[in-house]
């Protein structure tokens, strides 16, 4: 065995031979150096074969010089190099990961960047598989280091995993980005972009990166789930408001802003509303800003509401009436108005006369700054009509036909 003063002469010619100096020497400055001189010096380039062996064992003893502490002999030795490679292995049973790879790799005379990088990734991949995602992240990145730019894209996307799984999703999001501009075919990069995305709350980000990647590998189950799950997460996150009440398909929704709505009679700004026509024959009415169902009119065809599927509301200009269109062949109006904090919707019209199904309605005026009191529909007996809606009227004024 080597003692530690002929290990240090070692260490220290072996630096020499790299072109490095030990003080403040780190194995990414080692690595840059190496590779370098393994460039000029490999014989597979026209290079010289000595130059490349020493370069090799230089490489072997700065690694493992910076590794040092994590040996089982204290005093840094190794053995002679005539050693068996089992011997070998049983003195380096507490480098790090990346030193017994990188040890490994450089006592073979013949190793080449790309194999290196190759087996440092395999130690990334077993360690993954074990739950040591800081370990694997860390070979991943010497897996990295050792190649060229722009890298590889497999094992971008295997350490934006890695990083993800610890919770370090914006570098995960950087890494996943990078596969993709490695290979932008990569379906497993958008995948891992989409992931990311979805992590740190970019919805629509990780929607459109799931879509991507399902274009790339269309049919992949895991992705259609993957997809679906965030489409869920989305609408729960980006969701404000939740108008649950009716029974079945919501045909039509109408939002009442509140600068539309003017006072009401006691001074107070009316709330912002929306008005919902449905298929299971009621028309609801809700707060704008909290959600709350204010109103929901009977599916009876009383005086409170239509006797078939209603398919279409809306509002007056001035936001205090509302119009409902429904199959029963009729057309309703309703006035709004607030007192006391509390909305109350009353049916002032029902307007009738149309022989086939009510299909539209909309709010007009007679002339320039007349006030809302006209309501044309639309039908399906061909026809629409005009008709004046006023508290007292109800009547019809027109019959376009034709």
């Amino acid at each position: 065995m080597m003692t530690g003063s002929r290990h240090s002469k070692r260490s220290a010619s072996a630096y020499e031979v790299l072109g490095l100096v030990r003080r403040g020497c780190t194995s990414r400055d080692a690595r840059e150096a190496y590779r370098k001189l393994i460039k000029r010096a490999h014989p597979d380039k026209g290079g010289n074969q000595e130059l490349f062996e020493q370069a090799q064992k230089a490489f072997r003893d700065v690694i493992l010089d910076l590794e040092r502490d994590h040996l089982v002999d204290a005093e840094g030795g190794l053995g002679d190099e005539d050693e068996s490679n089992e011997d070998f292995l049983s003195k380096t049973s507490k480098l790090t990961p990346l030193g017994r790879s990188l040890a490994m790799g450089a006592r073979n005379p013949l190793a080449k960047p790309t194999a290196m990088a190759n087996e440092a990734k395999r130690s990334g991949n077993v360690l993954f598989g074990q739950g040591e995602f800081e370990e694997a992240a860390r070979c991943y990145a010497e897996a990295l280091a050792w190649l060229p730019p722009p890298g590889d894209a497999h094992i971008f996307c295997n350490r934006s995993a890695a990083l993800q799984r610890l919770g370090r999703h914006e570098e995960a999001l950087r890494d996943a980005a990078a596969a993709i501009g490695v290979n932008p075919r990569y379906a497993k990069a958008h995948y891992r972009l989409g992931m990311c995305s979805s992590s740190l709350g970019q919805f629509p980000s990780a929607m459109a990166s799931l879509r991507r990647a399902m274009e790339l590998s269309p049919g992949d189950p895991d992705l259609c789930s993957a997809l679906e799950a965030i489409e869920v997460e989305a609408a729960g996150e980006l969701c404000c408001l939740k108008l649950a009440g009716h029974s079945d398909v919501v045909q039509q929704v109408q939002w009442r802003p509140r600068e539309n709505c003017g006072t009401n009679g006691d001074g107070q700004a009316t709330r912002s509303m929306i008005a919902s026509a449905s298929l299971d024959g009621t028309m609801g009415l809700w707060c704008g800003d909290t959600g709350t169902a204010l109103f929901r009119s009977s599916g009876d065809g009383d005086n409170n509401g239509h006797g078939d599927k209603v398919t279409n509301v809306v509002w007056s200009e001035d936001a205090q009436m509302m119009a409902s269109a429904s199959l029963d062949r009729t057309v309703r109006v309703w006035r709004v108005t607030e007192k006391e904090g509390e909305t109350h919707i009353t049916c002032t019209q029902v307007l009738e006369g149309h022989k086939g199904r009510a299909t539209c309605v909309v709010f007009g005026k007679l002339g320039e700054g007349k006030s809302d009191g006209i309501v044309i529909t639309g039908s399906t007996d061909a026809t629409a009509k005009v008709w004046d809606a006023a508290e007292n009227g109800g009547k019809c004024k027109f019959t376009l036909a034709g």
